[in-house]
């Protein structure tokens, strides 16, 4: 595990009240509709065909430079492509800053939060860090591609949608001029409308 990612883990103690409220809703049933989510997602299907996306502003590099929120290259946005099927995933999709340095491509961890009484603390996921690179560089975008959300790593293959079905937080970073820009985000928001996407693919109330 990279040290700089273990340091940022850390940081988390910093979120944890806003992380908490966001799983909380979640987990106490509220209903999909009326959930407030700290990064929700938005869906769209046609016949057996489904695309989720979502865009959440970025965060800070080591420099402490703010996000403008008035900016569209400080968003990350993220898009799946789904069908009906046993293997529903057919893409999944990264875009960043397209002034991130072509070279460094985007980097993402999995991280599980534990509850213990009212303390709350954080565990990554066993993969660690995976490198996703650029399979679109321009002057006008920076795009990661994935066709069927799967990485190899060590032999194996990481099925990223499993990984955002079970997971509580995706960690993306990528790197601009030198620095390395490093977001969270929550995946309650993920979890309740991929439910409600899985429940129309199958033709089935959610």
């Amino acid at each position: 595990m990279n040290t700089w990612f273990v340091r940022y883990i850390s940081k988390l103690a910093f979120v944890m009240p806003f992380l908490l409220f966001s799983l909380t809703s979640y987990s106490q049933g509220v209903a999909d509709d009326e959930a407030e989510f700290l990064h929700p997602w938005e869906s769209s299907c046609h016949q057996d065909k489904c695309m989720m996306d979502t865009m959440v502003l970025r965060g800070d590099p080591e420099s402490k430079a703010q996000p403008n929120p008035r900016d569209p290259d400080a968003y990350i946005w993220m898009g799946m492509k789904l069908k009906r099927g046993e293997e529903p995933l057919q893409l999944m999709a990264i875009s960043v800053d397209p002034k991130a340095q072509c070279d460094s491509g985007v980097s993402i961890a999995f991280i599980n939060t534990i509850k213990n009484g009212n303390a709350l603390s954080v565990k990554e996921d066993e993969n660690g860090v995976v490198s996703i690179p650029f399979t679109q560089c321009d002057p006008k975008s920076r795009l990661a591609e994935v066709p069927f959300g799967k990485i190899k790593k060590g032999g194996g293959n990481i099925q990223l949608l499993d990984k955002f079905k079970t997971s509580d937080i995706v960690w993306i970073s990528y790197v601009k001029q030198g620095e390395a820009y490093r977001t969270m985000i929550d995946l309650s928001g993920f979890k309740a409308k991929y439910k409600e996407v899985s429940a129309t693919l199958n033709n089935v109330t959610p």
